[in-house]
């Protein structure tokens, strides 16, 4: 079922290299899989549920939590994007942390808040396990979050369940000679969850906002900054953060939408007051606050190869 493994990673060419990805059925994956399969690559793909259509991959089915090393037996580089996600931490507030929930994926249904760690913490053990139990060299990517580091308006380290477990899952993946880290922020893409919103926010003709500041990089630089770490093991062993550059507040992305759809959009500032997890939790989604209370700005550190980032909220998806 799996491909055969070629040779060296440095100078391979890209139709000999043999790709595993987990979380190909999400939204960077499902970005990735053709972006790769059109350089040429050979790829195979942890299957959890999703629908994966691509006739030209592999497929293998099975769970993170339960990595089988036969899987990556014949590759060289895995690249690590399965992740739960859950509504942060509620505990500085007083509420505990049982009665609330984490996603595998948007296909699965939704599981304890146990699942977070399980996928996140106990899956990438298993994962970097079966990487090192290899008996040839197996390169790791894998990608992180903002959230690991917390807001930049509080260096005192993640504040959100779902931070520490990437934070955790870093450590983990630093167990693997050959990987490499990378730290997302917001990704907009044209299969993402926040572009949505923000259009039925702008048909409404209100975007409320808060004075928060944060990052965002658009999912063509995120595929491209995978490619280059694939095709060059010399940046084996670094972490970098990605982001388009830009310091963008909830006006300024207000301003955007105004200026797309050619009428004002009315900006009503939110209150701190209201900037309570278990009040956004009852509109389905209680991380939004935590976004909104803090800024999310992190400065870019990446391959200067790399520039110049697409800047986001120049243009829109259809």
């Amino acid at each position: 079922m799996l491909l055969k493994k070629c040779g060296n990673q440095n100078g391979m060419t890209a139709k000999k290299m043999s790709i595993f990805i987990t979380g190909a059925g999400g939204m960077i994956g499902r970005n990735l899989l053709p972006h790769l399969l059109g350089l040429g690559y050979q790829v195979t793909v942890l299957k959890h549920h999703q629908q994966i259509d691509y006739k030209q991959i592999q497929v293998v089915e099975g769970d993170i939590r339960c990595f089988n090393p036969l899987w990556i037996k014949n590759c060289d580089i895995v690249i690590h994007l399965a992740a739960a996600t859950v509504p942060p931490c509620w505990k500085k507030n007083g509420f505990g942390s049982a009665d609330r929930v984490a996603r595998f994926s948007p296909e699965d249904s939704f599981n304890s808040v146990n699942s977070l760690n399980s996928v996140n913490i106990d899956g990438t053990r298993s994962l970097i396990t079966a990487i090192n139990s290899q008996q040839h060299k197996v390169r790791l990517i894998y990608t992180s979050s903002i959230a690991a580091l917390g807001p930049s308006s509080n260096y005192s380290g993640p504040i959100t369940d779902y931070g520490f477990s990437k934070l955790i899952g870093e450590k983990i993946s630093r167990e693997v000679n050959d990987h490499v880290i990378v730290r997302l922020p917001m990704v907009i893409a044209p299969n993402d969850r926040v572009t949505p919103r923000f259009k039925k926010l702008s048909a409404l003709r209100c975007i409320p906002i808060t004075n928060s500041k944060f990052s965002a990089v658009d999912v063509s630089d995120v595929l491209k900054f995978i490619a280059l770490i694939i095709s060059d093991d010399s940046y084996d062993g670094r972490t970098f953060m990605l982001g388009d550059g830009e310091e963008y507040s909830w006006k300024s992305v207000a301003k955007f939408y105004q200026e797309k759809y050619k009428h004002r959009i009315f900006t009503p500032r939110i209150p701190k007051i209201l900037l309570q997890p278990f009040i956004f939790s009852l509109f389905g989604n209680a991380d939004i606050s935590y976004y909104l209370k803090y800024d999310w700005f992190h400065p870019p550190e990446y391959p200067t190869v790399l520039d110049p980032l697409k800047r986001v909220f120049t243009y829109d998806y259809n």
